[in-house]
């Protein structure tokens, strides 16, 4: 947490025009709620299930897989940034020209 005050001087001071600080920070933010949001669900539904030991290991593991998959779908899935990185996953992993 202490280097990202450091971080955004260094890249409103040296990278980008300082005119995008508070677009980047409100993004950042966003970025940063949507995680908490979704990290609060999957514990609330994780505490829910209470099975054999290995079972609840793996059914809080999809849980905790799917939920914020989802929820970042919901909340991101049309933006241009989104578009991008499915297009670079493409790329990467599956070898396909986009």
């Amino acid at each position: 947490m202490v280097e990202i005050p450091w971080l955004f001087h260094n890249l409103f001071q040296e990278v980008f025009p300082r005119k995008f600080l508070g677009q980047f920070v409100f993004f950042f933010f966003g970025l940063v709620i949507v995680a908490l949001v979704s990290c609060t669900i999957s514990c609330f539904l994780c505490s829910l299930l209470h099975f054999g030991l290995w079972s609840t290991l793996i059914v809080n593991a999809c849980i905790s897989f799917v939920m914020p998959n989802i929820l970042f779908f919901a909340v991101y899935g049309r933006s241009l940034l989104f578009k991008e990185s499915i297009a670079q996953f493409k790329r990467v992993l599956l070898k396909k020209r986009v």
